[in-house]
């Protein structure tokens, strides 16, 4: 039984890109039916462990024991030093922006909203506290008592009851406050833009510190953030900024420019430790384990043995590749140290790593999408790089195997274990500007499991008006099967690819995603590549009874773009596109093989879908909110469609999983 991964694409001016894909493959938690070729028989799915969302704090109390918060209400808690996690509710949708841990079980997180949840139990219950809306953006404990909050316009809350009772104090500014820190009851600092402010009695007066911030791009630097290259100031945001104190008068701070900047008299003055060019990297947060070491962190992460005198980038991974760690961004949004050894970074996208040697070294522990992976089961999966990867442990580790061909992939059809076609294209001869002078359309086979590779189609494409792209590809048997593409794009062969000829498709419209129904009886869906928001596009289903000797136009319809098809049957089948109105969604259905399509009236986006048999189906959804896609939402049909239930898809460590909807959670 052969098995079709569906690749989720999106177009702009010049080609498709392929988006991350959803591998779909054999059946393996259903109970078995009857098929015919081609169909998909369970979903595998990537999942990002233990979130995407991006993470903005963390605290830990042991090596072992700690939280981490994050936009859209994110906490998550691990006990075994970050190998696992649970999501805690926290009862908010807004971002949380900072926590704080004084023992085990007590601990505070605030955020967005004016959002301060306590918790007595370790996180198994949190409540809110607090009674302002300004946006917060740290929050610091010293004991179960005494804690400071500081946020948006001037904002200062003291708590001296454990947060039961928060009170203002005006510290004599109205800037966003960046952070704050307390080295006693009566001694702290608070940053805003490029002053610190400075109380030795608990708070009930401040004096002023200003920051010599060296201007290294252009404009003045006063209270802004001033980009190289850059004349435009950009208005100082609380992200930008941190404070840490060791003693009652060492301190360093972020700031500005991402400078670190030192104090030896308690915050009356500062010495600016960022002259060096490194320096002007994203720098933004920063944390000590003792007075000499300590690291600082953003768009890379520096550390400091010698109480900030010298400055090294410490990654763990070869000089010059600052920004990355194993091949993904660092974008650090909270840092800290939890002993001499063990640090932790959190960041953008749900990235988690973590240092074992004082930052001497960073390994990843979170797990990030993968571009392009294809999965035949659990274990077995491959990717399109320079190189075809491959990986027999469910992706923790990737292999290279050798391939002549390389190109880029825009989609895989899986015969089975062993046999399987690629398309895609390749660019040669870069001329001005860095486009290709010419690309060149590609169809590859492997017959061993990916091990060797045969090019079984070469074809400089874009030429005298023809194809620019290779889209998606389809087999019935290990003989016969179909690739499509733009600009009505339809090739067919009868010998399992050794031979390919050219089927009319009677349209010039971009073809993106095909199927059949044995050998016969196949679908193709399109659209015009016309702007579908300005109500210029135009989605169309091509229709074939005879194995594409001749295809006919099912359905054309105004105002979509319809990009991938699914059948169960030959006659049940299910498409989805974008729509212009709203900016939305389409999902039809038909229930006599395509010749009526109906409109399920669904106007999200769905993203992804698999329909198991007739009535089991499962999409993955996303509303459009002024162009920006909200937050993917699951449903469950065992009615065919007729109706859907939103479910949950809650923490999984293994990043290839199969989806098991009578195990899901219903919301």
């Amino acid at each position: 039984m052969s098995n079709k991964f569906i690749p989720i694409r999106e177009k702009n001016s010049n080609r498709t890109i392929a988006l991350f894909f959803i591998a779909i493959i054999c059946f393996i938690y259903f109970v078995p039916h009857k098929s015919f070729a081609g169909p998909w028989n369970g979903w595998f799915f990537q999942n990002q462990y233990p979130t995407s969302n991006t993470l903005l704090g963390v605290k830990f109390v042991t090596p072992n024991k700690g939280w981490i918060v994050g936009d859209k209400g994110t906490i998550l808690y691990t006990t075994d030093g970050g190998e696992n996690w649970e999501e805690q509710a926290s009862g908010t949708g807004n971002a949380l922006t900072s926590i704080a841990f004084i023992d085990e079980k007590t601990g505070w997180t605030a955020g967005n909203g004016g959002s301060i949840l306590h918790t007595t139990d370790g996180g198994k219950t949190w409540k809110p506290q607090g009674n302002t809306k300004e946006g917060l953006h740290k929050i610091f404990f010293l004991n179960e008592k005494e804690g400071w909050v500081v946020g948006n316009s001037g904002t200062v809350l003291r708590t001296t009851d454990g947060g039961n009772k928060w009170e203002k104090q005006d510290i004599g500014t109205d800037r966003n406050i960046a952070c704050v820190y307390f080295i006693d009851t009566q001694s702290g600092w608070v940053l805003a833009g490029d002053e610190v402010f400075i109380t030795r009695d608990g708070g009930i007066k401040w004096e002023t510190s200003k920051l010599p911030i060296e201007n290294q791009g252009s404009g003045t630097v006063d209270g802004s953030r001033i980009i190289a290259g850059m004349s435009d100031q950009l208005s100082y945001e609380w992200w930008q900024g941190d404070i840490y104190f060791v003693n009652s008068k060492k301190g360093f701070v972020v700031v500005g420019l991402w400078q670190i900047l030192q104090t030896e008299d308690g915050g009356k003055t500062w010495v600016n430790q960022s002259s060096h060019g490194y320096m002007s990297y994203g720098l933004g947060h920063i944390s000590f384990s003792d007075a000499q070491k300590g690291c600082v962190a953003g768009s890379s992460i520096f550390c400091t043995e010698d109480s900030g005198k010298t400055w090294k980038e410490q990654l763990g991974i070869q000089p010059g590749n600052r920004g990355d760690i194993n091949g993904i961004m660092v974008s650090i949004w909270g840092l800290s140290f939890v002993n001499q050894s063990t640090a932790w970074a959190v960041g953008n996208e749900g990235q988690i790593i973590k240092t074992e040697d004082g930052g001497k070294s960073w390994k990843q522990l979170s797990r990030k999408l993968l571009a392009s992976p294809y999965f035949f089961n659990g274990k077995t999966g491959w990717r399109f790089e320079r190189d075809v990867l491959r990986t027999d442990d469910g992706g923790d580790t990737w292999k290279a195997q050798s391939i002549k061909e390389r190109m880029g992939v825009d989609d895989v059809f899986f015969l089975n274990d062993s046999i399987a076609w690629a398309v895609g294209d390749i660019g040669e001869g870069k001329v001005k500007g860095g486009s290709y002078s010419k690309i060149w359309g590609k169809i590859i086979h492997t017959s061993d499991g990916w091990k060797t590779w045969t090019l079984q189609f070469n074809e400089q494409i874009g030429q005298n008006g023809r194809s620019d792209r290779l889209s998606s590809v389809y087999f019935a048997n290990s003989d016969v099967g179909w690739v499509v593409g733009s600009k009505g794009l339809i090739l067919h062969t009868k010998d399992g690819g050794k031979h390919w000829i050219r089927q009319a498709s009677n349209t010039n419209f971009d073809l993106e995603s095909i199927q059949f129904v044995g050998s016969e009886k196949g679908w193709i869906v399109g659209d015009n590549g016309a702007t579908v928001y300005n109500g210029d596009g135009k989605g169309i289903i091509l229709y074939t009874e005879d194995s594409g000797r001749h295809w006919r136009i099912q359905l054309k319809k105004n105002d979509v773009w319809l990009r991938h098809i699914f059948f169960v049957d030959n006659k049940i089948g299910w498409v989805t596109g974008i729509a212009s109105q709203g900016h939305a969604g389409i999902f039809l259905y038909t229930k006599d093989g395509g010749k009526h399509w109906m409109d399920t009236g669904r106007k999200e986006y769905v993203e992804k879908f698999f329909f198991h048999d007739k009535k089991r189906g499962w999409i993955e959804a996303r509303e459009e909110f002024f162009g920006e896609f909200l937050e993917e939402k699951y449903y469950l049909t065992g009615d065919g469609g007729k109706t859907w239930k939103q479910i949950k898809i809650g923490l999984h460590k293994h990043p290839w999983r199969p989806f098991e909807p009578e195990a899901a959670n219903s919301k």
